[in-house]
């Protein structure tokens, strides 16, 4: 083999390395975008939004306690869009509207400023929809006694995704966990009511609040959080397509999706990717071929070199 065929040759591995190497690094930032939205909601997700207001008025009410969002709201002007911000209340991100949205802000901090995006806001509002549709469409993997949830409850899952389907959520003082493993998710598809009263929300085995959604599919149904910030708490991303969400007052780690979503007397909603939720980070299986991608560019590189360094003639 001369110089010029080895040449030849280093030139056909770097063309196949680095061919592989994109398809690699390709798929492993398509699995890292599924951890991070494994519900498919799209714009409408946490990486955008801690609030989503899919219609009509948004109400950030603190007249009988400080309320707090930590992450951006996102208000759309359908149903005659509006906001109405009453202090004492903090908004730590952005509030973000499309045009024709109108509003009143008594006194509470936007430390992110005030913005119109008409494109994120509407294809947000569109995604908000598909996902409610598409989550609702899943295959329940398990049930619960009476097919819904009333009080002191425990779910354990499996790995991977979990569906469960219940026509109503309501209790007073109760505790439901939700347990799975590190990288699994939750679907709750509540066709009824969904009203958390001095109820906490918890997730163990690794579950994080991105892992988990409730997806209220009955437009009628009443949606309410009510007790007091130290004993009412949900971990999960709630989203309510076509319902008013009352959250009066609760902690909410995670995202709510809703039409005209009020929060009062001291409710608070933090976002995964806020200091005030559970980080999201991605999942192992995302990580391994994204280290697997870059070793193959680092083998381009090598082989680079070796077309460009050559070899002396081999008899």
């Amino acid at each position: 083999m001369n110089t010029q065929k080895l040449a030849q040759f280093g030139d056909k591995c770097g063309c196949n390395l680095r061919s592989a190497a994109v398809l690699v690094v390709v798929l492993a930032s398509a699995a890292c975008a599924h951890a991070d939205d494994p519900f498919g909601l799209g714009d409408a997700g946490v990486q955008n939004f801690a609030v989503l207001n899919l219609s009509n008025q948004f109400t950030l009410n603190g007249t009988f306690g400080a309320g707090v969002v930590n992450g951006n709201v996102g208000v759309s002007s359908a149903g005659g869009g509006s906001y109405d911000l009453t202090s004492p209340a903090t908004i730590n991100g952005q509030l973000i509207t499309n045009s024709g949205v109108t509003g009143t802000n008594t006194a509470v901090p936007i430390t992110g400023g005030t913005t119109v995006n008409n494109t994120l806001i509407n294809t947000a509002v569109t995604d908000a929809h598909t996902a409610s549709i598409t989550n609702a469409g899943l295959t329940p993997t398990t049930t619960v006694a009476g097919g819904q949830i009333t009080g002191d409850t425990t779910i354990t899952g499996h790995a991977g995704q979990n569906v469960l389907n219940v026509t109503g959520v309501n209790t007073n003082h109760n505790t439901i966990t939700l347990n799975a493993p590190a990288g699994s998710t939750f679907v709750i598809n509540d066709s009824g009511n969904f009203v958390l009263k001095h109820t906490q929300i918890d997730l163990t085995g690794g579950l994080t609040a991105n892992d988990v959604l409730f997806n209220i599919t009955d437009s009628s149904g009443q949606v309410l959080l009510q007790g007091y910030p130290t004993d009412s708490s949900l971990n999960g991303i709630l989203l309510a397509d076509g319902n008013a969400v009352n959250v009066d007052p609760t902690t909410v780690n995670g995202e709510v999706i809703g039409n005209q979503i009020n929060l009062s007397n001291g409710a608070q909603v933090n976002d995964p990717y806020t200091g005030g939720g559970t980080s999201v980070v991605p999942e192992p299986s995302s990580v391994v071929p994204l280290i697997l991608g870059i070793a193959l560019l680092g083998m381009m590189v090598v082989a680079r070199k070796q077309r460009q360094i050559g070899f002396g003639p081999i008899n």
